[in-house]
């Protein structure tokens, strides 16, 4: 049986909101990103400036993310997949790519970077269960931080 997974935000006191995952059962959390000043999902009201989380889906075999994506994209897939990223990245552009569907050990995802490399090389794969990579433009390459 697989563990649900949910992502949420926690404020804390002091500080910028954290969006976690909580994975049931066992009890256990992960920190996703710090990300302030990001708008709400796409489709949804949102505030900018109000600390939510951009973030998207990706189902099936994947898709080249479109210019301006930033936040979190949930990759649902059932099959090997690839991302393309942006084609015309912007300096200080963050993505994080996280396998929602918990797939990633027998069905891999693959980020592409098209023609702009990624920490020097054409892709990077994300082969294990709940797995992310987050990624920053530098304005020459993605580099994974």
């Amino acid at each position: 049986m697989m563990p649900a997974s949910a992502l949420t935000t926690v404020e804390v006191q002091g500080g910028d909101p954290l969006v976690v995952e909580v994975i049931l059962p066992p009890i256990e959390a992960r920190i996703v990103e710090v990300i302030t000043g990001l708008a709400g999902p796409q489709g949804l009201p949102g505030l900018p400036g109000d600390g939510v989380l951009a973030w998207e889906t990706v189902t099936g075999g994947g898709r080249t993310l479109a210019d301006g994506t930033t936040g979190l994209v949930l990759v649902l897939h059932t099959a090997p997949c690839t991302i393309g990223l942006p084609p015309s990245p912007a300096t200080g552009q963050v993505l994080t790519i996280k396998d929602a569907a918990g797939q990633s050990a027998t069905w891999p995802i693959t980020v592409t970077g098209g023609a702009v490399l990624i920490d020097g090389a054409a892709s990077v794969e994300i082969a294990f269960n709940w797995s992310w990579v987050s990624l920053a433009f530098t304005g020459v390459q993605w580099g994974q931080v």
